[in-house]
């Protein structure tokens, strides 16, 4: 009989992340118990406890772990023209450990208005980030520079989200290069500040009747703190219906979910539809869908947030109905890519339109102040599908 060897406590430890970091990505830190975790890796909740002295620290360590390797892996290419190296080395990071990446992204608002060090690693991260660009694309400005920083997390954040069916190391490749094609994209000042095709202002709104004021309540609370971390009665109370009076509209708060996702969800197959209906060809088609969902993105930012963040609070019984608008909409894009860029095999498709999708989504997380135009987002979508 094989000889059994107890588990180190610094295995265990990196255990518990490990499982957290997915849980905490998948879920959101409120929406995961310490319960659950020890029992993901075959603990009690007091023996975790043993390694952490509460769920917040767990997240800490997720945190701060990520930051470290990520921080090494930028740092290491300052002062070399290393900028395709170092999209390479950072793809290949997040590929190695996407949870612990997603998780950093999806928590980071717990900790970034403070100054722990978490905040002053990813100011170290994005200034090493920030002076590799500067070295090897002339011509940025330091706006310039930040926004393609936002383009790539957004697409690092989207291939750890869905991992690419592509085997690796092909697939670090693959993605590196697209990410390093929107960093050396040229700058391209707004040509429409404010909107690609501003329309005239509305002189008259319908007044939002309570359902309307439930889901304009829901929207920046889920968007702030995540489904978990707030109540059906706190959504009541902010929309100035009462807590005991949201039932009347919505039967449970996964209801307000679904139907922020049915609005989100058919404002983009509306934008998706119109835009390769107006296609004169494959090019036009794309440019009108990069404009189309830009528009969405940037006209819709909480509603696209608390979607992309919230997935795992649907209800099952929506899940299907929800996911074959998904996949009507991704067969557009795919389409439109693969008339495109012919020599993509089908996987390849599948990972850019993933990718160029979480590009753009990637904007909308940040305040609107911080927010460039969204005709400069356009360009840089059209570097990374290859299309630039």
């Amino acid at each position: 009989m094989a000889a059994t060897h107890a588990r180190r406590p610094g295995d265990r430890r990196d255990q518990i992340l490990d499982a957290a970091a997915e849980a905490f990505g998948r879920r959101g830190f409120d929406g995961v118990t310490v319960a659950e975790l020890a029992e993901s890796v075959g603990v009690t909740a007091p023996a975790l406890y043993r390694h952490f002295g509460a769920k917040d620290q767990i997240l800490s360590a997720v945190t701060t772990g990520t930051l470290d390797r990520l921080v090494v892996v930028a740092e290491s290419h300052i002062g070399v023209d290393g900028l395709d190296q170092l999209t390479r080395d950072l793809t290949t990071e997040v590929l190695d450990r996407p949870w612990q990446v997603v998780a950093y992204l999806r928590e980071r608002h717990r900790w970034a208005a403070d100054t722990t060090r978490p905040t002053q690693r990813e100011v170290e991260l994005f200034g090493a980030i920030d002076q590799v660009i500067d070295r090897a694309v002339a011509g940025l400005t330091a706006g310039d520079r930040r926004c393609r920083m936002i383009a790539m997390v957004g697409v690092l954040r989207g291939v750890a989200e869905r991992a690419p069916r592509l085997s690796r190391p092909a697939a670090d490749a693959f993605i590196a290069d697209a990410v390093t094609a929107v960093l050396r994209a040229a700058p391209v000042r707004a040509i429409n500040p404010g909107r690609l095709h501003p329309s005239n202002a509305a002189t008259w709104r319908l007044p939002p009747s309570p359902r309307e004021r439930i889901l304009a309540a829901a929207l920046p609370l889920f968007r702030s703190r995540g489904f978990d971390g707030v109540g059906i009665g706190e959504i009541g109370d902010h929309a100035g219906v009462g807590a005991s009076n949201v039932s009347r509209y919505f039967g449970s708060k996964e209801e307000v979910l679904v139907d922020i996702y049915d609005r989100v969800g058919a404002r983009v197959e509306v934008a998706v539809d119109d835009a390769v209906a107006s296609a004169s060809d494959a090019d036009h088609a794309l440019q009108n869908l990069l404009e189309a969902y830009t528009e969405v993105a940037f006209g819709a930012a909480d509603l696209v947030v608390v979607v992309s963040e919230n997935r795992g609070a649907l209800p099952r019984s929506e899940i299907a109905r929800l996911r074959r608008r998904d996949r009507r909409v991704a067969d557009i894009w795919r389409g439109v890519i693969a008339a495109l860029r012919p020599e993509l095999r089908p996987v390849e498709t599948t990972t850019v339109v993933a990718g160029v999708i979480a590009l753009v989504n990637s904007f909308p997380r940040h305040e609107p102040d911080a927010l460039p135009d969204p005709s400069a987002v356009v360009p840089l979508a059209r570097a990374f599908v290859g299309a630039g």
